[in-house]
């Protein structure tokens, strides 16, 4: 019996050692640096006035398309973090009933009971 307290209790100590060591060896600078390195990425993509200006336009065109139709929006029921959306499906959704949809959450968003999902416009092809 004497035996196993002193296995269980040079585990304990092993382990304590263990999680000590893991939480010294994490370099703070590094860690600092990487996070600088990505939101400078991030503001350096937001920057790109290409990258802009093709978004605007698809903006643009989108509100070209649903100008004069009334939204109909879709609530969020429950509430959690979204955790995915399935944007191919919503596409495929869209195109096949000839409806125009404006995402209003994304993934990692919490939401509650009522906040709006996503808002739906009519489309009428000629």
């Amino acid at each position: 019996m004497l035996t196993g307290l002193l296995y269980a209790l040079f585990a304990l100590l092993g382990f304590v050692r263990f999680i000590h060591r893991t939480a010294t060896d994490l370099p703070e600078a590094e860690i600092v640096e990487r996070i600088g390195d990505r939101v400078e990425d991030e503001l350096k993509e937001l920057g790109n006035q290409a990258e802009n200006k093709r978004r605007s336009n698809a903006v643009s065109r989108w509100r070209r398309m649903a100008r004069g139709r009334a939204p109909v929006t879709i609530a969020q029921s429950g509430r959690g973090y979204v955790q995915a959306i399935d944007y191919a499906g919503l596409i495929n959704w869209c195109v096949d009933t000839d409806f125009c949809l404006q995402v209003r959450i994304r993934a990692g968003d919490f939401v509650v009971d009522g906040v709006c999902a996503f808002r739906v416009y009519g489309i009428n092809r000629p």
